[in-house]
């Protein structure tokens, strides 16, 4: 019987990572829109089993974005020195002779993400632990010359409106709060950023993060705007009262400056505006068939709303200057 092309090519990969390994299984892991994940299971030449993760680009990186899988791998070892539960990077390939599009392997990190917590507060508060020991690292005594600076990326974001507004979800009252104060003054110092620290990139076992996926999106930046990109998520996924639990732990156990959050969040309401139809399709795809797009879009209607009514005696006040 004749191999599917997926398991030829499975074969051909492990090789590579493990030569004179075999293939035991390979099954397809969950996660968000930005890649297509496989679990490989191998028994070792000297009978151990081993297990990775085929990390390849999602159908939306492949558009536009095929140099993530080379930051992706480049990224991993960078922070997998800190310990901040990065996986180890083990193989990367863009050469096609397996895969046409560039793809790399990691380790395997035993757990998986827990989209459906019975604890949503219990899992907001372990989250905020997590994402301050990431921002931690500081790169004034860390070498991180290697990640782009979201100050540099930013700094002309609200210069001029982009040709399409999603008048809908409010996208101009965004954009125009947001150009009034921006470059927003660094009240915080630049710390190692994830960029996408949402529940869908956290793996857990025993209740407990244990690993954190999908570091193509790091840079050195505000600290807020991680925790911002969080809180959005957290909201959607787990409610209000666990996104306040991310935040005041956060800020309890960091001590940041956290007086421009709603600015940090109007930023990160950005992020899904022109796409959050394919947002919503990712988290059926993970089991979320409850938040869908009208209930997503409700509730960044509503993440913007409280932005906006944070800042609204510091808008009067301008207004009236």
């Amino acid at each position: 019987m004749s191999q599917s092309p997926l398991r030829y090519q499975i074969k051909q990969l492990a090789q590579r990572v493990f030569p004179g390994s075999t293939v035991l299984r390979a099954w397809p892991l969950k996660g968000g829109i930005s890649a297509r994940m496989t679990g490989i299971e191998v028994q070792l030449p000297d009978g151990h089993m081993g297990k990775i993760v085929l990390r390849r680009l999602g159908e939306w990186a492949l558009e536009k974005h095929l140099h993530l899988a080379s930051v992706g791998f480049q990224t991993l070892n960078l922070v997998r020195r800190f310990d901040i539960g990065a996986a180890e990077p083990l193989y990367f390939d863009q050469t096609g002779e397996v895969f046409p599009d560039p793809y790399f392997v990691t380790e395997y990190i035993e757990g998986a993400p827990d989209h459906s917590p019975s604890d949503v507060i219990r899992c907001a508060n372990r989250m905020a632990g997590q994402l301050a020991r990431i921002h931690s690292v500081n790169p004034a005594d860390r070498d991180l010359s290697l990640l782009p600076s979201q100050a540099a990326r930013c700094r002309d974001s609200f210069k001029k409106l982009p040709s399409k507004i999603n008048e809908k979800l409010g996208e101009r009252d965004v954009r125009e709060a947001l150009a009034k104060v921006w470059p927003l003054p660094a009240l915080n110092p630049p710390v190692l950023l994830h960029g996408d620290f949402w529940p869908g990139n956290l793996i857990w076992r025993e209740g407990e993060i244990v690993g954190v996926i999908d570091w193509e999106e790091s840079e050195v930046g505000d600290p807020l705007s991680d925790l911002a990109i969080s809180r959005l998520d957290v909201f959607w996924a787990y409610g209000e009262a666990a996104m306040q639990e991310l935040t005041a732990t956060y800020a309890t156990t960091t001590g940041r400056d956290m007086s421009q959050m709603p600015y940090w969040d109007l930023w990160a309401a950005l992020r899904p505006m022109q796409n959050i139809a394919v947002w919503a399709a990712g988290s059926a795809d993970i089991g979320r068939e409850d938040m869908t797009e009208e209930s997503m879009s409700a509730g960044l209607r509503w993440f913007i709303g409280q932005a906006l009514d944070a800042l609204e005696p510091e808008r009067n006040s301008s207004r009236d200057s």
